[in-house]
């Protein structure tokens, strides 16, 4: 409601995390894939874990083609093993959901 009533408004960091976290814990993930979005763009800090969140949310949710275009703008090069690792199994699973043809509802 919030964010329809005031889209110009600019959580600071602590408060963003704070609104993620608390999406996350009721397991409203439809409601929490914006705000990481916003997170990802507006913060550098946390950016490759969030991002591997976001696209293991998009998978859960059965929109693959979303999580592979997360995953495809993150820079593997850049991730230690464990992200890697990571990143390698989401790819996998994306995948995985896009040739059994999982069927995207859009937003």
């Amino acid at each position: 409601k919030l964010r329809v009533d005031h889209p110009e408004l600019q959580l600071p960091q602590p408060s963003l995390c704070g609104l993620i976290r608390a999406l996350l814990a009721a397991k409203d993930y439809p409601q929490a894939i914006p705000f990481l979005r916003e997170h990802i763009e507006r913060f550098v800090e946390q950016r490759i874990s969030l991002q591997l969140n976001l696209a293991k949310l998009l998978l859960h949710l059965q929109q693959p083609r979303k999580a592979a275009e997360v995953l495809r703008g993150m820079q593997s090069e850049q991730l230690d093993a464990t992200a890697r690792g990571t990143w390698q199994q989401l790819a996998k699973h994306a995948q995985h959901q896009i040739d059994d043809g999982v069927m995207e509802i859009s937003d």
